[in-house]
């Protein structure tokens, strides 16, 4: 029963008699008037619907922003339903500009399919036109690359964007790899680069996608683990952690100059930022 249907039972039963039985003193004295039919004319039974419609307006709204946030949350936290997203930063610095380009790339991991998951490669536009030319992988609950989405499989969702694997074994080593600790060492065939001349690589406002099927008993939470171990803990030598990266050429445009970036995670801050956005968007319809 809905606080409305409780307003229609309460003026059938005798103007409120049941809420008018408790404040007669109240309504019928300021009125000069006994407690009698004459008091159900006052407006006190017209204040009483209107507060009861008004509780029910506002538990209606209550309701509405209760469950909008619930629906939130599970697309965030649901492993189908959400990807999960990563920056880069620079391991070199041959351009001068790698800070500011490490600011245009990402990667965004999804499930992909029964036992896949899908890495996008994504290069937003901005100040520099770097383009991606080759991403590598190092091990970490992975089987082996099965598919590149790009021009040649999805023309509308990636085009302009052309890729191979397996891709030229001169092109396995990520470059500056070495100089992280321990050294990146790309597994064999995990790597894919572009096909032809640069500019089929993925240029500032475009993306690419690898996929990878998993190795027995693994799935979607596996990858993720052993990308934060990656970050953490990094082990070349085994498949516990799984580290990525690209190497962008094109830097700064019309040069020769190229730099390398590797997978990092998201800064906390960001994640509160949306969260922080959302409640104070909850506070500004309160008061609004």
């Amino acid at each position: 029963m809905t606080l409305l249907d409780l307003t229609a039972i309460l003026r059938k039963s005798r103007c409120y008699k049941a809420v008018l039985d408790r404040v007669p003193a109240l309504v019928c004295k300021q009125e000069n008037r006994g407690v009698g039919k004459e008091c159900c004319e006052t407006p006190w039974n017209h204040f009483f619907e209107r507060r009861v419609t008004m509780l029910a307006s506002q538990t209606t709204k209550r309701h509405i922003i209760f469950l909008s946030l619930v629906l939130v949350f599970v697309v965030i936290l649901s492993t189908d339903a959400r990807a999960v997203i990563y920056s880069f930063e620079a391991i070199s610095d041959n351009s001068g500009v790698s800070g500011w380009m490490a600011q245009q790339l990402s990667l965004e991991v999804t499930a992909y399919g029964a036992n896949q998951v899908l890495f996008e490669f994504i290069n937003e536009v901005g100040s520099y036109d770097g383009i991606i030319g080759t991403v590598f992988f190092e091990d970490g609950a992975l089987f082996g690359l099965s598919l590149v989405l790009d021009v040649d499989n999805f023309p509308g969702t990636y085009p302009g964007v052309d890729f191979k694997t397996p891709a030229n074994p001169a092109s396995k080593q990520f470059p500056a790899g070495g100089t992280l600790v321990p050294s990146f060492v790309t597994t064999e065939h995990f790597w894919a680069t572009e096909d032809g001349a640069v500019n089929n690589g993925v240029n500032p406002g475009e993306k690419v996608g690898v996929v990878f099927d998993l190795e027995g008993g693994a799935n979607f939470d596996s990858v993720i683990t052993a990308i934060g171990l990656g970050f953490t803990n990094p082990n070349p030598n085994g498949n516990t952690s799984l580290r990525i990266g690209v190497h962008v050429q094109n830097l700064p445009p019309g040069t020769a100059e190229s730099d390398s970036f590797i997978l990092t995670p998201i800064p906390g801050a960001f994640l509160l930022g949306i969260l922080g956005l959302g409640v104070a968007g909850l506070k500004l319809r309160k008061f609004a």
